[in-house]
């Protein structure tokens, strides 16, 4: 099957030409506007004098003009700055849309499909180098001008645009009402409107010609103009910086595989350590695939609703946020301030807040038997009575999640407040983060050695190895320190002298269940220690 389908051209936007005189005022009004985005304006009232008898009339286009805008930015609030996911001719774009979140462009949540801002477009299961894409859409238009924006201009500027002009109509009802009150309106052009992102506000401009007809008189007004006040600049700059932020560290993923080493053990019925090692028959242990994946959904992946961003609103130092789930409480009491996320030069006056609520997710974790994970087995019967069998379980997640980001301004809509949420894919990929700077590598049976190797499958805390002389106790450096479970291994280091005389190592370790230290100075020192590794865990362990 085919993921996320392709970019859809459709409902080209005509662009209607004003008379010169009005297109002339229009540009100078919206080229004032963009000049003085970060100052003080007058209310925008004055922009076009108009006789008092006129007044109800261009009060009612206006509160139209803002009910309609207003209307469009909260859609694009709730759609990760997307006015309709569905009608490509209010967005210049379309969108996949299927039941399984991870193999489509957006993730459904309530009545609202929310398009990411980073996810992997190539299938769960590409091999090689796969594809990212976002569908995050620029905030601003290249075109200064509402009418010089085409169809195809994602923009949200431009977006709103043809919004207005979608929904203005319907908004005016043909000025049915001012009839009765003996005024007739007229259109005299298509309406044009030009948003404009400010570094404060949205602005909204309409070249509207209409002509007022009362009695014998005649009068015309071509300009309305809103203040929508809503800083969605300092919002989407913020989601900009999160979403970079989470391409470059990859927290999400990070902070499920925290999660996940910290609690996967032999004796958790529902979720397989990544690596662990056992002797004899008595040592086995089995785990279903589909009471795993319900485990993480439930307990491990929540884990991310606890991360905050520092110098935000909501943000709330050294706290245990609340959580159903016992684990993540625990988690969180263990884990102080590895929530917090330092991306801010300053403070933001927005809450920040991150989302996963049971999406669909995908799973696949190896090697497997049908729908059981256990150990690989080996050896045999020595002597004919010595039980050597050996127990390596050695499993590999790969999972793929969405979670939802909220960005929210109490301040905006006039105290009301306003949201605005966009969604972001993680991925993880043989125990590691998986992000456009990956490569999937296709192991052909057996053991990564590499992979149990590399060092960010370090997970322990500090751990210090010190080698001592058996004659005297004199310090020993030059120890060479390795760690293994079961067939794999990793190099760990040499002891060397410190400034105070002690011949150490501190380092972190691979985590493992029945794993071996080995020690080793030629002529000198050979020695194995059975060495259990837990996540986060520190230690000194004196050799002699």
């Amino acid at each position: 099957m085919r993921k996320r389908g392709g970019i859809g051209k459709r409902g080209q936007i005509t662009v209607f030409i004003i008379i010169a005189i009005v297109l002339l005022f229009s540009a100078a009004l919206i080229f004032y506007i963009r000049g003085k985005v970060a100052e003080y304006r007058p209310p925008v009232e004055t922009v076009e004098q108009v006789p008092l008898e006129l007044h109800p009339v261009k009060s009612y286009v206006e509160a139209c003009l803002y009910k309609v805008s207003v209307e469009g930015i909260t859609l694009m609030g709730m759609q990760s700055g997307w006015v309709s996911t569905t009608d490509s001719s209010l967005s210049g774009q379309s969108f996949s849309n299927f039941i399984d979140p991870t193999e489509s462009e957006t993730l459904t949540f309530f009545s609202f499909n929310i398009p990411y801002w980073f996810y992997m477009k190539s299938s769960n299961r590409c091999a090689g180098m796969c594809q990212f894409d976002s569908r995050k859409p620029p905030l601003r238009s290249q075109n200064e001008l509402g009418g010089n924006r085409a169809g195809t201009d994602t923009s949200m500027e431009a977006q709103l645009d043809r919004y207005v002009r979608f929904k203005m109509p319907e908004c005016l009802a043909g000025f049915y009402s001012f009839e009765a009150q003996g005024i007739t309106v007229k259109e005299l052009q298509p309406m044009q409107p030009t948003t404009t992102v400010t570094d404060k506000d949205v602005v909204v401009a309409l070249t509207y010609p209409l002509e007022i007809v009362i009695g014998s008189s005649s009068s015309r007004m071509s300009l309305f103009v809103q203040q929508i006040p809503v800083n969605l600049r300092q919002i989407y700059e913020l989601g900009e910086s999160i979403t970079l932020a989470q391409n470059t560290v990859s927290f999400l993923e990070r902070g499920v595989l925290d999660a996940i080493v910290r609690y996967s053990s032999l004796d958790n019925p529902d979720l397989p350590p990544m690596n662990a090692f056992t002797l004899g028959p008595g040592g086995i242990r089995y785990w279903s695939v589909f009471q795993v994946r319900k485990y993480l959904m439930d307990h491990m992946i929540p884990f991310v609703n606890a991360f905050q961003i520092k110098d935000t609103l909501n943000y709330q130092p050294s706290i245990v946020q609340y959580s159903d789930s016992e684990v993540i409480r625990n988690m969180q009491r263990g884990s102080a301030g590895f929530f917090d996320l330092v991306m801010l030069e300053r403070p933001a006056p927005l809450e920040a807040s991150f989302y996963y609520l049971g999406f669909p997710i995908y799973l696949d974790i190896s090697p497997k038997q049908g729908g059981l994970l256990g150990p690989e087995q080996f050896g045999g019967m020595l002597g004919g009575f010595i039980n050597m069998l050996s127990n390596l379980y050695e499993l590999s997640y790969d999972i793929s999640f969405p979670v939802v980001v909220k960005l929210h301004d109490p301040a905006a809509f006039k105290g009301d407040g306003y949201s605005f949420q966009f969604a972001i894919e993680a991925n993880i990929r043989n125990n590691k983060p998986f992000t456009s700077d990956s490569k999937i590598f296709v192991l052909q049976g057996g053991q990564d050695n590499t992979f149990f190797n590399t060092p960010y499958h370090r997970l322990s805390g500090n751990i210090t190895i010190r080698t001592l002389n058996k004659k005297d106790n004199s310090p020993m450096p030059g120890v060479s320190v390795q760690y293994s479970c079961g067939p794999l291994s990793s190099n760990i280091g040499v002891t060397e002298l410190d400034d105070s005389g002690n011949s150490i190592l501190v380092s972190r370790f691979p985590v493992c269940v029945g794993g071996i230290l080995s020690l080793s100075k030629e002529d000198v020192l050979t020695k194995n220690i059975p060495l259990d590794i837990m996540a986060g865990e520190t230690k000194t362990i004196v050799v002699s």
